[in-house]
């Protein structure tokens, strides 16, 4: 079995930010600003306008993504005892962790292809 204690150093709070940021990275946040966009462009909204439009609720999206890291913060407080903490930072630290969360963002459908999908065949 992996022996945990050369993360004992680390602090619970510091390994849950960690796992967070691992888990809505840079490519998680690129995937819910396209997906906002979409959602913005099926609505109606002139793509010509998107761009201004986007240039507006950039800050909101950036406070929005800030408020729900920290909530996840305290959700995993919560739910998870200090040492499946433990074990999960640890995996996501080492390479498998690493190619595994890899794999889950790009295995993951597009938004656009479940805009897409849930389009009546008549539209």
């Amino acid at each position: 079995m992996l022996s945990l204690a050369i993360f004992s150093e680390i602090t619970v709070e510091d390994k849950i930010g960690s796992i967070i940021d691992s888990e809505m990275n840079s490519e998680f946040e690129d995937i819910a600003i396209e997906m906002s966009k979409q959602a913005l462009l099926f609505s109606g909204i002139e793509a010509s306008n998107l761009d201004k439009l986007m240039a507006i609720t950039e800050p909101y999206m950036n406070n929005y993504l800030m408020q729900l890291k920290e909530e996840l913060k305290d959700i995993y407080g919560e739910s998870f005892t200090e040492e499946e903490i433990d074990a999960y930072y640890a995996f996501i630290k080492s390479n498998s962790g690493q190619s595994f969360m890899n794999c889950l963002l790009y295995t993951s459908p597009s938004p656009r292809d479940g805009l897409l999908s849930r389009m009546p065949s008549s539209a």
